[in-house]
């Protein structure tokens, strides 16, 4: 039979073994929970995907591209507390031709340092498309980490009806020269409508060059054309000023002042200033069709309602 003080002395030892036992397992769980993964850290886009597009839309207005950067392999999380540096880096494809307008290279870049928890939105204030890359950078440690990712930005075209009221109406000169030009298109699988020299976009700007804004903002191209057909205009009015006659300007066709004015302001709007529609003949003392101006006549004949 067990002595009362040695059972007594025995419970003790053994509620003391039991709360040593308990404290030690709390204590290491606690300390397993505070404990950092020891994993490499890695950084990942998860937004925007790679291979996403982002639409310039027909407003026009350029897109909102929500990025999105990732810490991972390590625990707990640091990507709300880390600071990133962004890039966004917009290049469109330059094709050769004769215009001036396929000479113009068009970029946009774009950056932000120090950005806190991994979310960047660029500002995008310039109009400009085409291959765009995204690259975030960011030290975990004493590692530098990156990541990229590679998106499209393309032209989505306007509806006719927008384009209508910068032109004067569908029947206007100015109208049918869009119509001709381009159909009233502006982008072409995203990217601004090129003819075969370079021309661009629903004015198929050429000479001056078209610029980035130009090319990647349809209204911008409109208003450019108007001011290229209304130069052209008077360019035409002092031409035939040289020969007027009795306040009209003679000629082979038989047109009035109007007409007149009309095809040799077209005339140039395609050929330039070099290649007038009306040719003065001292002899027969009347303005000539000279060329026949062949485009002049299938502008007069576009019509896009």
């Amino acid at each position: 039979m067990t002595e009362p003080a040695l059972k007594t002395a025995m419970l003790a030892d053994a509620a003391l073994a039991k709360s040593s036992q308990l404290l030690t397992s709390s204590a290491l769980a606690n300390t397993a929970a505070a404990a950092p993964n020891s994993g490499t850290p890695t950084l990942t886009i998860v937004e925007p995907k790679a291979g996403a597009s982002f639409a310039i839309d027909p407003t026009p207005a350029m897109p909102k591209i929500d990025c999105r950067a990732q810490i991972v392999g390590i625990a707990p999380d640091p990507t709300p507390t880390t600071a990133f540096d962004w890039l966004i880096d917009i290049n469109e494809p330059l094709k050769r031709g004769t215009c001036p307008s396929a000479g113009v290279l068009c970029g946009h870049a774009e950056s932000a340092v120090g950005v806190l928890g991994g979310r960047w939105r660029p500002s995008l204030v310039k109009f400009c498309g085409g291959a765009t890359r995204i690259r975030v950078t960011t030290t975990v440690g004493g590692v530098r980490l990156e990541a990229e990712t590679q998106v499209m930005i393309l032209g989505e075209n306007p509806h006719r009806s927008q384009i209508h009221p910068m032109l004067g109406g569908v029947t206007t000169d100015i109208a049918r020269i869009a119509c001709r030009e381009s159909g009233m298109t502006q982008f072409e699988n995203g990217f601004p409508k090129l003819g075969p020299g370079g021309d661009t976009g629903i004015m198929q700007l050429c000479d001056p060059a078209a610029t980035c804004d130009q090319r990647w903002n349809w209204r911008a191209n409109v208003q450019a054309g108007i001011a290229l057909f209304n130069q052209d205009k008077q360019a035409a009015l002092k031409h035939l000023n040289q020969h007027k006659i009795d306040g009209r300007w003679p000629n082979n066709k038989g047109m009035k002042n109007d007409q007149v004015l009309q095809r040799e302001a077209i005339k140039r709007y395609n050929a330039g200033v070099n290649k007038a529609y009306w040719t003065w003949d001292e002899t027969k003392q009347m303005w000539m069709a000279k060329p026949p101006g062949d485009y002049t006549d299938l502008v007069l004949a576009a019509s896009c309602p």
